[in-house]
């Protein structure tokens, strides 16, 4: 069969699945120039009564996937008749089944698994729509395929049928053993919550990584072999998997049911449960902006960061400092508010984790501005001072290239003509640089600091911001 091409349009290739009635081959569509899956109807090796069951259950496979329009399931493309088999051309989906993936990984974790499900269940809804009825009946780890774009698509409708309310009893049994509800196998007929049923036991297999065909129908609590499993998780699966009418009916309720466990550890209506939830959310989110103000003033106030980088403009030495301070705080509180976390009783909802990430990232970009601004002491309010330092400097380098590398007697001699005036300190509201200005007997180097009252006494050798001819600028 390989090599094959169909109706001069579809190239056949290797197998990729096989199933009681059909076989499914990896096809190319020379016309529109894509991979398509092609489904074949088994003939050989199969009784009259087989061929027309698996006939029939083909054409109906065919006449529910035309009928259907929704992300979740594969298209149709086309029907073929040719020599006397039949064949259907589906969209190829490119992805790895999840039991393919839970073979990898033994087990899939909780939040994911709800991801998951979600997705599934609004597949399930646009199925059991009063508009289609749709059971199908099939719904297992292999039977669903994860893209690379992380969308879930369902695949092989060959044992789904349309629901008939006044029907007593399926045609056709149909299911996979631990998968399948206990009702296919009596013969009366299955409803919508066959489809919950097969719900709970893939996604009890996906999450505790035991086959439910070793529990025959008496499913203990998943919690049994995933201790990481919350309570209200672990009894939305043994809800879909009971018996007869007490199991979730219908897809629409098992979705409404699974809202109101996401991310807590209780189901819905536990008020008691939502408020300590809510109460651990606001301890963690309370310590880490308390500890995020309190390493981040230090951090600014320091001046530690002046130091390194105090042969920069102004502007690139605050935004440097912003960088600087947002990476240390940010991996700092980060760390710290991730062993909090371990503390915190189980089910913690990660993804107030994630916001608290990005209210710091965002934060520290404002709260370097507020600690230097409300620093108590002054080596914050330093950076202008650091500026008219570099800004005196640049005019003594300039006289002393014009004097034969002699520098002025006093910073007077550098006005009009390499300063327009000495600039003023903007703490102390006056020049304060003249009087600390000393050179050399030979005047070929030169030291000068700001003498303001708040900047004496209390930086690098005495004072600061200091500017000496050989070390540069000197802060706290």
């Amino acid at each position: 069969m390989s090599g094959e091409i169909l109706a001069d349009r579809y190239i056949i290739g290797k197998i990729v699945g096989e199933g009681s009635y059909s076989i499914v081959f990896k096809g190319w569509d020379k016309e529109k120039k894509r991979i398509v899956a092609v489904k074949e109807l088994k003939r050989s090796g199969m009784t009259s009564g087989e061929i027309k069951e698996s006939r029939d259950l083909f054409f109906r496979e065919i006449n529910i996937l035309k009928s259907l329009n929704h992300p979740s399931f594969p298209k149709v493309y086309d029907f073929l008749c040719y020599d006397e088999r039949y064949y259907l051309v589906m969209e190829w989906v490119n992805g790895e089944d999840l039991l393919s993936l839970l073979k990898r990984k033994f087990w899939i974790p909780e939040d994911i698994a709800i991801g998951y499900m979600k997705q599934i269940l609004k597949a399930l809804i646009y199925l059991q729509d009063e508009k289609r009825n749709i059971i199908y009946k099939d719904l297992k780890p292999s039977n669903i395929i994860l893209t690379g774009t992380g969308q879930l698509k369902i695949i092989d409708f060959g044992a789904a049928r349309f629901y008939s309310p006044g029907k007593k009893k399926d045609t056709h049994a149909l299911g996979t053993p631990g998968y399948a509800s206990p009702e296919a196998y009596t013969g009366r007929q299955t409803d919508f919550s066959a489809d919950m049923y097969s719900l709970g036991a893939t996604f009890y297999h996906l999450v505790t990584g035991m086959e439910p065909v070793c529990f025959k129908f008496k499913f203990p609590s998943p919690k049994k072999f995933n201790g990481n499993l919350s309570d209200g998780f672990s009894k939305f699966l043994i809800e879909c998997l009971k018996l007869g009418d007490k199991r979730i009916p219908d897809a629409k309720s098992a979705s409404d049911r699974l809202s109101g466990i996401m991310g807590i550890d209780y189901l819905p209506g536990d008020k008691k449960a939502d408020k300590n939830k809510n109460l651990e959310r606001l301890f963690v989110f309370s310590c880490g902006i308390i500890a995020f103000f309190v390493l981040t003033s230090v951090i600014f106030s320091s001046g530690f960061f002046y130091n390194l980088l105090n042969n920069l403009s102004p502007f690139l030495q605050e935004f440097a400092a912003l960088i600087l301070g947002m990476f240390f705080s940010v991996c700092v509180l980060y760390g710290a508010i991730g062993i909090l976390i371990k503390r915190l009783p189980k089910g913690f909802d990660w993804s107030s984790l994630r916001i608290i990430f990005i209210c710091f990232c965002v934060c520290s970009f404002i709260v370097p501005y507020f600690s230097r601004a409300r620093a108590p002491y002054p080596g914050s309010t330093s950076i202008q001072c650091q500026q008219n330092c570099k800004n005196i400097a640049h005019a003594l380098d300039i006289y002393a290239r014009e004097n034969n590398g002699h520098y002025p007697e006093n910073l007077g001699q550098l006005t009009p003509k390499y300063i327009r005036a000495i600039p003023t300190c903007t703490t102390a509201k006056k020049e304060t640089y003249t009087s600390s200005y000393h050179t050399n007997r030979e005047r070929t180097s030169f030291t000068f600091y700001c003498n303001g009252e708040n900047h004496r006494n209390v930086g690098v050798e005495g004072n600061f911001p200091k500017f000496d001819s050989y070390k540069g600028i000197l802060c706290r």
